[in-house]
C-alpha cells in the first residue's frame, strides 16, 4: 500500500506531466501557428495564456481540475516560446544575432534551473501556495514586461520590414 509521500509524489509527478505534455502540444502547433498569426501577437497572447492559469492553483481543487489547468499553461508555455525567439531573430541585426540568442538562452535556461531548485527549498519551508503564488506572479510580470515591450518594438518597427524567412510567409513584427 502507498504512503502519503508515496501518493504525494505521483500526484506530483502527474502534475509535472499534465504540464509537459501541454508544453508538447504547444510547441508542435507553435509551427502552424507561427504562419497565421503575427508573431507579436501570438507570443502576447500565448503567454497570458500561459501565466492566467497558475493563478487559479492557488486555491485548493482536486487534481484533475488542477492538471486541467497545468495543460492549458503547459499549452501557452509551449506556444510563446517559437514565436518569440523568431522575432528576436528577426529583429536583432545580423552581426549581434549570435550574441543576442546566446544571452537570451542563457538567461532562460539559468532562469528556469533557479526556480527548479528554489521551488523545492521554498515548497519545504513555505508550501505549495507559496510556490504557485511566486510562479503565477513571476509569469504574469513576464507577460506584462513582454507586452509592454513588444507592443513598443512593434510601433518602432512600422513601416520596417525585417528580411522574410527563407521558407513560409513573412511572419512580420506587426502587432
Amino acid at each position: 500500500m502507498d504512503t502519503p509521500n508515496e501518493r504525494n509524489a505521483t500526484l506530483a509527478g502527474l502534475l509535472l506531466a499534465a504540464w509537459g505534455g501541454g508544453a508538447l502540444i504547444g510547441s508542435l502547433l507553435a509551427y502552424l501557428a507561427v504562419g497565421r498569426w503575427p508573431l507579436l501577437v501570438l507570443a502576447r497572447t500565448a503567454w497570458l495564456v500561459y501565466a492566467l492559469p497558475v493563478w487559479a492553483l492557488l486555491a485548493h481543487m482536486p487534481p484533475l481540475s488542477a492538471a486541467t489547468l497545468l495543460v492549458i499553461s503547459g499549452f501557452g508555455n509551449g506556444l510563446r516560446n517559437p514565436p518569440v525567439q523568431a522575432a528576436i531573430t528577426l529583429r536583432v541585426p545580423a552581426t549581434n544575432r549570435s550574441q543576442a540568442m546566446t544571452a537570451f538562452s542563457s538567461v532562460a535556461t539559468a532562469g528556469g534551473l533557479t526556480s527548479l531548485g528554489a521551488t523545492g527549498v521554498v515548497t519545504e519551508v513555505a508550501g505549495l501556495t507559496v510556490v504557485f503564488a511566486g510562479i503565477a506572479g513571476i509569469s504574469t510580470a513576464g507577460a506584462i514586461f513582454f507586452t509592454l515591450a513588444s507592443v513598443k518594438w512593434a510601433r518602432q518597427s512600422t513601416g520596417i520590414r525585417p528580411v522574410a524567412p527563407a521558407c513560409g510567409p513573412d511572419p512580420g513584427l506587426r502587432e
